[in-house]
């Protein structure tokens, strides 16, 4: 960026310096548009770099739809949490924490194990409790792992 800057200020203080030595006329007229000709080139010259090189566009292209794919995957993951937590709230009158182990491959979320932390639970959970949670998340993703802890 330094060195762009260099040369943007360099080529300004030539066309200036030249503009100031060449007596009025056509020639200096000529040499005034060539002199702007070459600043122009120099500053557009990054943007011609940065188009004639394709791996940079590729890889801020990937970058880009990295980013989106991520932003999918987390929407989903975040939905599913609260999709989760609403049922179990409405089966049981306790606070649920939900955590949600995935991997993400182009924007799809594959949720592999959900943790359910219960807390505030007017009762203990029993065995038939524990499945009855399990239950719900599966009917929400699939065969998983699934771990309920107390706390």
């Amino acid at each position: 960026m330094t060195e762009y800057l260099i040369s943007v200020v360099g080529m300004t203080v030539l066309s200036v310096v030249v503009d100031l030595i060449l007596p009025s006329g056509k020639m200096s007229a000529f040499v005034r548009s060539i002199a702007s000709l070459f600043l122009f080139f120099v500053i557009v010259s990054p943007i011609l770099k940065f188009t004639r090189n394709k791996d940079a566009i590729n890889d801020l292209s990937a970058s880009i739809e990295q980013t989106f794919y991520y932003d999918i995957s987390q929407s989903q993951i975040e939905s599913t949490k609260n999709t989760i937590s609403a049922a179990l709230k409405k089966q049981y009158n306790a606070s649920f924490d939900v955590e949600i182990g995935y991997e993400s491959k182009n924007g799809v979320a594959n949720i592999l194990s959900v943790d359910v932390f219960v807390a505030n639970s007017e009762s203990e959970l029993n065995s038939n409790d524990i499945e009855a949670i399990e239950t719900i998340i599966k009917q929400y993703c699939g065969n998983v792992e699934v771990r309920v802890y107390a706390r």
